[in-house]
């Protein structure tokens, strides 16, 4: 939601927006965007003014709020459906996938807006170098993650689709692997006769994907045989190089200066998406050298007393996996340096079913901390804790593992266990980023 109040404050609408419970930075940067910001729900802020109502499929039609815009007759429609119609006015790129969305989104986005060809962005994560999700433009390009939740990509009509793998994940709204696959075929579907398809083959769920009709091309980071491939040539702490190439032959050597290897998979997408899209070869390479990455993405914070301090939204086993063997392979001085890994579970439905694979993935890590399930849209606190306390017990030797109650107990354990020359990386899609802004306040 946030990145389409920025983009309606940059078409000069009047914006307003309530949440339960606001957080006080993304306040701030709404609040910097001319954006009205209401905690908590009350039929008082639907004023006289307003036009219409846009909500996130979150919020249900009993809302307070919505019930006062329905009174009112005030047109309403929710996130998905706006992005839907927005997709239906202009051409379109649309990224899916279990993974790398965000960075994908942001790679093309920042490159169309370099060529001023992009005309909308809609980016789940904040994109560093502008503090924004989204933005509108001159051009003609509407840039929009895509999100598989409860199909809410199906409102889409784009002119690129871009499917990046597709894992076992939202047990909530998908039976099984196949229902995911399924919801995968019908946003393809969905691609405008005239359009394409770019579908990562790495995975096997999405090879089926790349043998449907339409438009395709295929892509590999990993030397699988595809149209597009991406290999690295190089990763380190500064980012990660690699040659992509088209049919065999050289497009380009891109250097990305942002951490983790499996970042390749991700270039490579938003490069042939752009390249679809009419962009040089040369603006694109230029384009991603300058890429400074996303809020919440192997995000780095300042050291404190010492140790390196680094946030992901990391809440898959291979997200988690990856971030941990980045961080292992290109940010630990030595074999010797500590690697501390907090990680907050989220959602009930996707831990329980993945508990074992993410205690794997945790002990990448030397030490690995669990919070309790961030449960989001889901009731069962003592469920939360019953299965991160198991998760903890399951993580294999030699990780030492522990399970943390609190984010305020993480809080005072983090200032009496980090010692100088630690890495610490929080890990998670719900509130544990907090501990990175709580801990140099209170522990100065």
């Amino acid at each position: 939601m946030r990145a389409l109040a920025e983009y309606a404050r940059d078409l000069g609408w009047q914006v307003s927006g309530s949440d339960a419970a606001v957080n006080g930075r993304v306040r701030g940067r709404l609040e910097q965007c001319g954006v009205t910001v209401h905690e908590g729900h009350s039929s008082e802020h639907i004023s006289p003014g307003l036009d219409a109502l846009l909500y996130s499929p979150a919020v249900p039609g009993s809302n307070v709020e919505r019930r006062a815009a329905r009174e009112r007759n005030l047109a309403e429609a929710s996130y998905p459906q706006f992005l839907g119609a927005v997709s239906r006015e202009r051409q379109a790129i649309a990224v899916a996938g279990t993974h790398g969305k965000s960075t994908t989104t942001a790679l093309i986005a920042e490159a169309l807006s370099d060529a001023g060809k992009v005309s909308a962005v809609f980016c789940g994560a904040e994109i560093l170098s502008r503090e924004r999700h989204g933005w509108a433009g001159p051009g003609n390009w509407a840039v929009i993650e895509a999100c598989e939740y409860r199909r809410h990509f199906l409102d889409l009509s784009p002119e690129i689709g871009v499917i990046l793998g597709i894992e076992p994940d939202h047990f909530d709204c998908f039976s099984d692997l196949d229902d995911a696959i399924g919801a995968y075929s019908q946003f393809l579907a969905r691609i405008r006769p005239t359009g394409l398809a770019l579908i990562n083959v790495d995975q096997d769920s999405s090879q089926g994907l790349a043998r449907g009709g339409g438009r395709i091309e295929t892509l590999s980071a990993i030397g699988a045989a595809a149209d597009w491939s991406a290999v690295v040539t190089r990763h380190s702490a500064a980012g990660v190089e690699m040659n992509i190439s088209f049919h065999g032959e050289l497009e380009a050597r891109i250097s990305l200066p942002i951490l983790g290897s499996h970042h390749s998979a991700n270039a490579l997408a938003a490069f042939a998406a752009l390249r679809a899209a009419g962009l040089s070869s040369s603006a694109i390479a230029d384009s991603f050298a300058r890429f400074s990455g996303l809020g919440r993405r192997l995000e780095r914070h300042s050291d404190w007393r010492g140790v390196i301090r680094l946030d992901d939204y990391a809440h898959h086993p291979t997200a988690v996996r990856a971030v941990l063997e980045a961080i292992r392979n290109d940010v630990a001085v030595s074999s010797e340096t500590r690697i501390v890994c907090l990680f907050q579970p989220h959602q009930v439905s996707r831990t329980r079913p993945l508990l074992d694979d993410f205690a794997a993935a945790v002990s990448v890590a030397d030490e690995a901390w669990i919070l309790p399930v961030y449960a989001a849209r889901e009731d069962g606190a003592g469920v939360a804790n019953e299965l991160s306390r198991e998760m903890s017990r399951r993580v294999p030797r030699p990780c030492r593992s522990a399970f943390i109650p609190s984010l305020d107990h993480a809080l005072t354990t983090l200032e009496t266990a980090l010692r100088p020359g630690d890495i610490v990386v929080t890990l998670g899609a719900g509130d544990i980023d907090c501990l990175h802004y709580d801990l140099p306040r209170r522990f100065p």
